[in-house]
């Protein structure tokens, strides 16, 4: 994840590292907030 916006970056890789299959849906989710 390369985003200037380290806290929505860190959300993203939050939410993958929960998921056994990874889902993009869900990762922009949290991406966006």
């Amino acid at each position: 994840f390369t985003s200037p916006d380290r806290a929505a970056a860190k959300r993203a890789f939050d939410a993958m590292m929960t998921m056994r299959k990874i889902d993009i849906a869900e990762i922009e989710a949290a991406f966006r907030g």
